[in-house]
């Protein structure tokens, strides 16, 4: 038995593997030796952002293998469930538009890119890069997004998301954890074009670019940073919006070993 899989429980008696209550100590240590130090220059983004579409623009990221895996599945199911919606992948790691078949191509649709940023890049960069370049397009477009995790289809529209959701940003929050890494889900994330929501993704992803340029591996980086950045723009997301169970969400996020698979299959029910 691994050591780290055993469970443990947090403070609000939760069960939690023993690798994410270590996670928190070096979270913690390393955010007091990082928060001060400098952030390094980033890749500069090639391509624009989508024109038109109606609501919020459905948006991911995803290095080169993720976006030949998941980005017909993702951008196809946009178009048959949310078909008035503007989609937006950008691509990590590469330095030139990458090309993909996408069987329902969305009326607006859009790739954009950037060379590797770091020398080591890992899951976590990734994870984080999203937030980085979510604010960046945001502030840059004057438009509302989602951020979504790509390995994931859309069962229902999104497109009347910015009218039904107040809020300045949406999280999944799930309060009834104590550790931060837990205390978030990212799989989809909703940011209006407002000074609330800029200064809290900027806050997040700066704090998630110090630990990427200056710490060690940290799981849950991503939520990590998302959660103390918290503030009073931030609401909670409907929970009908996002789901790990097909049929049960607007939004399907696949786990797992054969997410590929499952995800096919959905797929030919819509």
């Amino acid at each position: 038995m691994n050591i780290w899989n055993i469970l443990t429980a947090d403070r609000k008696f939760n069960p939690i593997p023993l690798r994410h209550y270590f996670s928190r100590l070096r979270f913690e240590r390393e955010d007091k030796r990082v928060r001060d130090l400098p952030l390094g220059a980033l890749p500069m983004v090639q391509g624009a952002p989508p024109k038109g579409g109606a609501g919020p623009v459905l948006f991911a990221v995803a290095d080169i293998g993720y976006f030949n895996r998941f980005a017909n599945i993702f951008a196809s199911s946009a178009a048959l469930q949310s078909s008035q919606s503007a989609v937006h992948i950008h691509v990590l790691g590469v330095d030139h538009r990458p090309q993909t078949q996408i069987d329902h191509l969305p009326k607006h649709f859009s790739v954009t890119f950037e060379p590797e940023g770091l020398s080591a890049m890992s899951a976590r960069y990734y994870q984080c890069m999203r937030f980085v370049r979510l604010a960046q397009f945001v502030r840059q477009s004057g438009r509302d997004y989602v951020a979504f995790d790509i390995d994931g289809l859309f069962q229902k529209s999104f497109a009347n998301l910015s009218a039904e959701f107040s809020a300045d940003i949406g999280l999944i929050v799930r309060p009834e954890f104590s550790d931060p890494g837990l205390r978030v889900n990212a799989g989809v994330v909703f940011m209006r074009a407002t000074a609330p929501a800029q200064k809290f993704m900027d806050a997040a992803s700066q704090h998630m670019l110090r630990h990427l340029q200056h710490a060690p591996y940290i799981e849950k980086l991503d939520q990590r940073c998302l959660a103390l950045a918290i503030d009073e723009a931030v609401q909670p997301l409907p929970p009908s919006l996002y789901a790990f169970e097909p049929g049960q969400g607007a939004f399907y996020s696949a786990k797992g070993s054969r997410k590929t698979d499952d995800l096919l299959d959905v797929f030919e029910q819509i």
